[in-house]
């Protein structure tokens, strides 16, 4: 079952499979652990088989996060329209005579 895993050899019966935790998640059936959810990418529930990216504006630069508010905005004067970045270096600065006052922009 996706989202969730089992270190129970020869089992018989799902009910062995457990969900993975907030910030990991498990994308096959049969898995027998959970991956940490990547740079750029949260998982805020158990039992996921994908981890959410964050959303234009933001990135996330650490692996096995567990809430949307974990990503950062990018700083004032930069912006970014690419979706689950994992680096403050996919946030691009503002064209000469343009100016953003606002983190976060996209």
């Amino acid at each position: 079952m996706e989202g969730k895993y089992s270190t129970v050899e020869a089992a018989n019966s799902a009910d062995t499979c457990l969900n993975c935790v907030a910030g990991k998640y498990a994308d096959t059936a049969g898995s027998s652990d959970c991956q940490l959810c990547g740079k750029g990418t949260y998982s805020a529930t158990d039992g996921m088989s994908s981890c959410v990216s964050c959303g234009a504006g933001k990135y996330l630069d650490t692996k096995g996060l567990k809430e949307e508010s974990d990503c950062q905005l990018c700083s004032k004067g930069k912006y970014s329209s690419n979706t689950g970045a994992s680096s403050d270096g996919t946030c691009q600065s503002c064209a000469m005579g343009k100016y953003l006052h606002l983190k976060g922009g996209i």
